[in-house]
């Protein structure tokens, strides 16, 4: 090979070799976005779930960060390679599924949940277990019926399209009634955990799925550990009348009612006696036996800049600290939860309570993963509202009453009332360790300790007498300010007189020129 042959066919290598690199770069790429295989939990969905579907997926990954499990969600394809690594599989509603996923799925020695029969009855059909399938049901619609307890028996229509009927082996829990035949809601099916239905939007089916979930994921033969709920009184405005806050605090202290109160933020204007005034209220409401969270700023801007959120927090944190207020944790939106940006703000508190007020979640299926989970919180979850008392009635994780401060005094004695009849206990804040990191700022309560920035602090309420001359400090621009509005007004004046007496020169000519033109027609 000469050396002019060999130096055109550089370029040519040069070519290949680019390409090559491509292609890895871009596998590699693709790996990253697949699920890790490293989580407790996998949760297997179509390839293009319908957005039921995709809210049902999320609501299965929140469900896992409830239960501080972590959970890895994704395809068959995506996941056929990785079938063995999870200690948990849950196949949703899967239709169609490639060869090599269901053969990983037939050695997979992990427990199996199925949820849907279609699905069910290909694996039982694949695996050698066709004899447990035994008819189909040709109604779409069935009555659920479940208890949370023996005295708590809710009911609720849910969709059962294309169900199966399987022979069922030990345990079964709740019931699905379709024409004449009744089913198991949950039951086991050989090596299957099972449960025939696929649409979860109903609040009954999506608390059944958690409890039995929660259920079969527990390794032992009693029942797993129950958790309390909390009672928030929640958008709670600095503005807010002290006195009327302080009868809602009166009433809750009188309840005996474990309680929580939700401040919104406040950056300016912190010295004004309002605000001690306000202060002064949440402090007797600590002294009492009441917690303080602090509600997260409301954020416009499309892109954060996490550096000014921390300062905002940290002014935020301080301004209520000063004033020996406490925020022992935070409460956010559950768009807070899928956002990277705030993922890494959140990181800064121990105690998190999520709150659900209607905008997106932001919820990404490609994320493949609960991502909430790795902040290792103790998260508190708003509770599933299955009748008009509005208390939960699941004791498998914590959650969250959530009351507007709003709301008139006598609805705050009914929902008290619905409270004390409650078979989930509530409980109390202070009962429990936080951290809160800020800006040159760190508040631990550990051991019914608090410290601040590694001094003890006292939790006290001292009354204290307000400045009612407090001078508000009015700068030369307010002044300015206060004297154009005084101008504007006379301004106003004139203006108004002005237009009237126009006006009126535009009736008297138009009444003169009418008489003037019929005048002149009777001269001639």
């Amino acid at each position: 090979m000469n050396c002019s042959t060999m130096f055109k066919r550089l370029p040519v290598l040069a070519v290949l070799l680019w390409l090559i690199s491509a292609v890895l770069v871009q596998a590699e790429e693709e790996r990253e976005y697949l699920p890790a295989g490293e989580a407790e939990i996998l949760l297997v969905h179509n390839e293009s779930p319908s957005d039921d579907e995709a809210e049902d997926i999320e609501y299965i990954s929140m469900l896992a960060n409830a239960l501080n499990r972590s959970l890895d969600f994704g395809t068959p394809e995506q996941c056929a390679d990785i079938v063995s690594k999870y200690s948990y599989i849950i196949c949703y509603g899967l239709d169609e599924v490639p060869g090599k996923f269901m053969e990983e799925l037939g050695d997979y020695d992990g427990s199996l949940m199925v949820l849907g029969s279609a699905f069910m009855e290909k694996y039982l059909t694949e695996t050698g277990q066709a004899a447990f399938c035994a008819g189909r049901e040709t109604q779409e619609k069935g009555k659920l019926e479940y208890c949370f307890s023996e005295e708590n028996r809710f009911e609720e229509l849910v969709e059962i399209r294309g169900m199966r009927k399987f022979l069922e082996e030990g345990y079964t829990n709740g019931e699905i009634t379709a024409g004449n035949k009744s089913y198991p809601f949950c039951s086991q099916v050989g090596n299957v955990r099972f449960i025939p239905v696929t649409d979860f939007s109903g609040s009954l089916a999506r608390a059944a799925l958690m409890q039995e979930i929660v259920q079969w994921m527990w390794p032992y033969l009693d029942s797993p550990p129950d958790y309390a709920q909390y009672f928030v009184l929640d958008k709670v405005y600095p503005f807010m009348s002290a006195e009327k806050l302080k009868e809602r605090v009166d009433i809750l202290i009188e309840s005996g009612i474990p309680f929580v109160i939700s401040v919104m933020p406040v950056l300016q204007n912190t010295e004004f006696p309002s605000m001690k005034q306000f202060c002064q209220v949440l402090s007797y409401a600590q002294a009492n036996g009441g917690a303080v969270i602090l509600n997260a700023p409301v954020i416009h801007k499309a892109d954060t800049d996490i550096d000014e959120l921390y300062e905002k927090l940290t002014d935020m944190t301080v301004a209520y600290t000063d004033y020996g207020v406490y925020p022992l944790g935070i409460e956010v939106p559950l768009s807070w939860t899928n956002d990277e940006t705030y993922l890494k703000v959140l990181q800064r508190y121990r105690t998190v309570f999520v709150c659900d007020d209607g905008s997106s979640s932001g919820f990404d299926l490609d994320s493949h993963k609960n991502s909430l989970y790795y902040n290792y919180h103790q998260l508190v979850l708003p509770l599933i509202g299955l009748d008009k008392t509005g208390t939960s009635y699941l004791k498998c994780y914590s959650s969250a009453l959530y009351l507007d401060s709003c709301e008139e005094t006598g609805v705050l004695e009914e929902k008290i009332k619905n409270c004390r009849e409650s078979s989930v206990p509530f409980k109390n804040l202070w009962d429990m360790n936080h951290s809160v990191w800020a800006n040159d700022f760190w508040m631990n309560y550990e051991d019914r300790i608090l410290s601040i920035n590694g001094k003890e602090a006292v939790i006290e309420f001292q009354p204290e007498a307000f400045d009612e001359d407090f001078d508000y400090g009015r700068n030369i621009i307010q002044r300015i300010t206060v004297s154009l509005q005084n101008q504007n007004k006379i301004l106003m004046v004139l203006v108004a007189a002005i237009v009237v007496i126009f006006v009126s020169f535009i009736i008297y000519a138009r009444k003169r020129n009418r008489r003037n033109f019929f005048f002149d027609d009777k001269r001639e």
